[in-house]
């Protein structure tokens, strides 16, 4: 149960360099997630969110389709994701 807190402890270094690099994209990052958070609150207030929740999905089995019988990450990402549909 305490692996993930060791890997935080043992990367925090690296985790610092990288953060410092991203600092100055900072205000954008925050702008669009900002701009995406009320995008969702919208949705779910009209009750429209269901409707990006359905072209997810199919996103979600077109890349399934596609990466399985592919190589590498993708592959693995889509076993990944076949497994959680199955359990």
């Amino acid at each position: 149960l305490g692996l993930p807190f060791l890997l935080a402890a043992i990367f925090f270094d690296r985790f610092l360099k990288c953060a410092e690099k991203l600092r100055p994209l900072l205000p954008r990052i925050q702008k669009a997630c900002g701009i995406l958070l009320v995008f969702i609150g919208l949705l779910i207030l009209t009750g429209r969110f269901q409707i990006l929740n359905v072209l997810i999905m199919k996103w979600q089995y077109r890349f399934i389709d596609w990466a399985l019988p592919g190589w590498g990450p993708f592959q693995v990402l889509a076993q990944w994701l076949l497994f959680l549909q199955n359990h």
